[in-house]
């Protein structure tokens, strides 16, 4: 019962002339209920309903329950079908995950039903919408050929029931006409057939007042259930795999897995919001919808982060920075799942990292300046950094550990490139009030440096991680180490010149502050 919008067309279906059967031959009328597994505890209360209501009538419901362990299910659910003198489909709004088999029922049913238009029961055969807050039965609009007349669809908006009182349902109301539809129907069939009901053609109608409040009951207590609202306020990445993932040196081997999407990734993925909630990806197919600028950092990550809380070893989190770099998330595994079967499923968050600013707007964005400066000084710049080129460079490092190490590296490389958005520090104002007034030319000098330097360095890095055995390892890892080096020797310089007028700039400024605290404790002095 997937979601399109195509209205259904109305043909309220006269009953045919029946074909009367020998008395040998008692006519059974068959209802096939068609619904969703969500809606399941919905439908078996409505089962049970038509079966005490209509306990005089030889009526047998069937539901997919019915089909007993070890048959084919395909040729039971068909079977059914073409038995079927009704097709009751349920209907409600509840989001759900299992529409096409009920969408491939009504379909059947329809091919069925055109193939033999009388049912067993005697007359011609019919659908029965029975809707449940919800305005259209979705699942009839994708069948070609189905048509249903207005006053056959039954449905039930919403409801009211004052606490203690039981409803009054009256003839006019959706659910009595249900009821009064397919108990019409159970009539006819007993009254064409005097024979084998020895009715003689006086059967009557059941008294439908009591049941019919009894099914309004059952379904105010579903609406009064129901999801009011749903809200994402964080997402989840739910990764699901058919057995224990294989742990490998550069993180967890998911490439069977599936990765449902629970909430907006539209910030941090290339996926829009009705891609994700409630979406499932196969892996391949979720890497393919994350951008190519995040793929190192965000797909490596996730593979590492799962290999080290399955391992019980390392942090259970990893950090990513959107696309436009002025917001980052952190990723954590919140529980790991592993069934009998070896199924096994973990759950990430995904965590927006906020922080509040408090104080001077200038001298908190210095501040942030030199931790910007002083940071990539520590990350790369420094010989005893583990990211070092003299470090990453070393012959014992194998392709697992330089993944490992360039997924951390990218990460914070990210993290600090968004506190450079985030401090809005590449504002011409700032920029000048740093480098001083007419060098324009050399701060776009040292941004196109920057920015060719990165680029390389990425590249480099994104070739390493795509690598999958150590064929080709050395000649790709010299290429890195060239592209670090020569990332380093660029930017060592505009560091250090960066993070010391930063420095001073500060200085002056707090002084300044402070001169004119003191300058207004003497005004206050001489007042007095």
């Amino acid at each position: 019962m997937a979601s399109r919008s195509k209205t259904i067309v109305a043909k309220r279906e006269k009953p045919r002339a029946p074909r009367v059967k020998p008395p040998s031959s008692r006519k059974r009328m068959n209802i096939f209920i068609s619904y969703a597994t969500e809606d399941r505890d919905l439908v078996n209360s409505i089962y049970n309903l038509l079966n005490e209501t209509f306990t005089f009538a030889p009526l047998f419901i069937y539901r997919d329950i019915e089909i007993k362990q070890g048959k084919d299910y395909a040729k039971a659910i068909d079977k059914a079908l073409d038995e079927a003198d009704i097709l009751l489909v349920v209907f409600t709004e509840r989001m759900k995950m299992s529409h096409s088999y009920t969408g491939y029922e009504v379909g059947y049913f329809n091919r069925s039903k055109q193939q033999h238009p009388l049912g067993g029961s005697g007359f011609e055969r019919i659908y029965i919408p029975f809707c449940v807050g919800a305005d259209i039965p979705d699942s009839l609009h994708f069948i070609e050929g189905v048509t249903v007349e207005k006053d056959e669809i039954y449905k039930v908006l919403k409801t009211n029931v004052e606490s203690g009182v039981e409803p009054a349902v009256t003839e006019g109301h959706p659910i009595y006409k249900f009821l009064a539809r397919i108990s019409d129907l159970i009539m006819q069939m007993m009254n064409t057939d005097d024979a084998n009901f020895g009715g003689g053609g006086n059967a009557k109608r059941v008294n439908l007042t009591a049941p019919a409040s009894q099914l309004y009951r059952i379904v105010h207590e579903y609406l009064q259930s129901r999801i009011w609202s749903e809200t994402y306020p964080e997402r989840k990445l739910v990764i699901r795999t058919p057995k224990r993932p294989i742990i490998r040196k550069d993180g967890v081997d998911l490439t069977d897995s599936q990765v449902e999407l629970v909430g907006d990734f539209s910030e941090i993925f290339n996926i829009s919001v009705m891609n994700s909630i409630g979406r499932e990806y196969t892996w391949p197919a979720f890497c393919d919808n994350v951008p190519h600028e995040l793929r190192p950092s965000a797909v490596a990550g996730i593979r590492q982060l799962a290999a080290e809380v399955l391992k019980g070893t390392g942090d259970n989190y990893h950090v990513v920075t959107s696309l436009r770099r002025d917001k980052s998330f952190r990723l954590f595994v919140s529980k790991v799942v592993t069934y009998v079967s070896q199924k096994t499923e973990v759950d990430i968050y995904v965590v927006q990292m906020r922080s509040k600013e408090y104080g001077d707007p200038l001298t908190s964005r210095l501040l942030k300046a030199i931790s910007v400066g002083l940071r990539f000084r520590f990350l790369l710049l420094e010989e005893q950094s583990d990211f070092s080129p003299e470090h990453l460079g070393h012959p014992i490092v194998t392709l697992a550990d330089l993944k490992s190490k360039i997924v951390e590296m990218l990460g914070q490389i990210d993290l600090i490139l968004r506190d450079v958005v985030g401090a809005d520090l590449q504002e011409p104002e700032l920029l000048i009030l740093i480098w001083g007034k007419g060098q324009q030319k050399k701060v776009q000098d040292m941004m196109d440096l920057w920015e060719r330097s990165i680029q390389e360095l990425y590249t480099a890095a994104e070739t390493i991680l795509n690598l999958t055995d150590e064929n080709g390892f050395r000649g790709k890892k010299e290429v890195f180490i060239a592209a670090l080096t020569a990332f380093c020797e660029n930017i060592q310089q505009m560091n250090r010149e960066f993070t010391s007028r930063v420095l001073s700039l500060l200085a002056a400024q707090i002084q300044k502050k402070i001169g004119l605290v003191e300058a207004d404790k003497k005004v206050v002095g001489n007042a007095g």
